[in-house]
């Protein structure tokens, strides 16, 4: 159909596809019914694309930006702008990552004289480790754990000889910094 435009003739050739051969074989009416449709969904398509576009932080505006906003836990300050708090909104600081909780944990180390880095394995959902009551304090062939099952567990290996002290000043450090559901252990090495 030449009055179609180019999105209008590419829905009119798909609806063509489907349909039996037959109903256009010597009927006319049916093919201008096809185009009309192709006309009315070509508006819906371009609709369609508009939300599509507004998901992505980059070319929402206006309200949509406003709601990639509170879906981050944050809302546009006072005459914010869109650019600002597009920008505001794609440089996210670092806060709860293993990098930054391992450079904590290493920073507390180093305050208490102690150069050997820490470990932190993490263990995801359903996976193990060893209860808080046994006297086990080392830790065992990576991840497996005896005992009860936790999710999203962090396990901080500190080096042989860490005392209780800097092993609660790294405690604490942690309940403030990891993100919420997240549980901590935190081991002493058995051996050097």
């Amino acid at each position: 159909m030449s009055f179609l435009q180019p999105k209008e003739q590419k829905l009119y050739d798909a609806a063509k596809a489907a349909l039996p051969r037959w109903m256009f074989s010597n009927d006319s009416n049916a093919q201008e019914l096809v185009a009309a449709f192709a006309k009315q969904y070509a508006s819906v398509w371009d609709q369609l694309d508009f939300w599509c576009d507004q998901t992505f932080i980059t070319r929402s505006f206006s309200l949509w930006l406003d709601q990639h906003a509170l879906d981050m836990g944050t809302h546009r300050q006072d005459a914010e702008t869109d650019v600002a708090l597009i920008s505001r909104l794609r440089n996210i600081e670092d806060k709860v990552t293993l990098p930054l909780l391992r450079t904590t944990v290493d920073s507390i180390l180093q305050s208490f004289g102690i150069v050997d880095p820490c470990g932190i394995v993490e263990l995801r959902l359903h996976a193990h480790f060893q209860a808080i009551s046994t006297p086990y304090r080392t830790f065992f062939t990576r991840g497996y754990r005896m005992a009860r099952s936790a999710a999203r567990t962090l396990i901080v290996i500190l080096p042989y000889g860490t005392p209780a002290s800097a092993q609660a000043a790294v405690a604490e450090a942690l309940n403030l910094k990891k993100a919420g559901g997240i549980i901590v252990r935190i081991e002493v090495r058995a051996n050097p």
